[in-house]
This record gives structure tokens, C-alpha cells and sequence, in this order.
């Protein structure tokens, strides 16, 4: 039970420290709740033929359970980060230990 306990403070410490405020929406972009997320924006790179590529800002978004017992729909709902909305293009997924669900979710569609 020691181990669980500091797990959850880690947590508790990573979220509060590293962590900024973002609003859940649904698919209308309505926000349902702001929630502290911790937020990783890779740009991925799709070739388009031999001499073209576009570029995506593609966001690995990880959100407390405790935070949101359910992700309402899920796919098709946004995550806004500031100003720009991220659509949830695949399942969420729970951390080994149920504590954290990871989000990958696409800029701008």
C-alpha cells in the first residue's frame, strides 16, 4: 500500500508543477470541465508523394482518472489548450496502474 500511496503523490506533485489547465469539450466544442493535463506536442511528418509533406501537430495529452471518471465519448471530443482545439482521433487509454488516461489528439480538424 506504501508503493500505491507514492505513486499518487508523485502524481499529485508531477500535475501540479508541470502541469496546465485545459478544457475537455465535446465534440460542438462546448467545454464540459477544465481539468490540469500534462501535454507533449510532437510534430508528426506524412510524405505526400515524392516531393511533398505535411507536417501535423499532433498532442499526447495525460489527464488524472480522478480528474474525469469517464471521458464521455471520447473519439470526436476536443481537448482546448489555450486557444487551439484538439480533436481525440483514437481510444483513450489508462496507465498500468489506472491513475492516468493518455489522449493522442490532432490540432485544427
Amino acid at each position: 500500500m506504501k508503493k500505491q500511496v507514492d505513486i499518487s503523490q508523485l502524481l499529485e506533485d508531477c500535475f501540479e508543477h508541470l502541469g496546465v489547465e485545459v478544457s475537455y469539450c465535446n465534440n460542438k466544442r462546448e467545454e464540459i470541465c477544465k481539468v490540469r493535463a500534462l501535454i507533449k506536442r510532437p510534430d508528426a511528418t506524412y510524405s505526400i508523394g515524392k516531393d511533398g509533406a505535411l507536417t501535423h501537430q499532433i498532442a499526447s495529452i495525460e489527464i488524472r482518472v480522478q480528474d474525469v471518471f469517464s471521458l464521455w465519448q471520447g473519439i470526436g471530443d476536443y481537448i482546448k489548450i489555450d486557444t487551439k482545439y484538439y480533436k481525440i482521433f483514437e481510444p483513450p487509454l489508462k496507465d498500468s496502474v489506472n491513475m492516468v488516461w493518455r489522449i493522442e489528439a490532432i490540432e485544427g480538424v
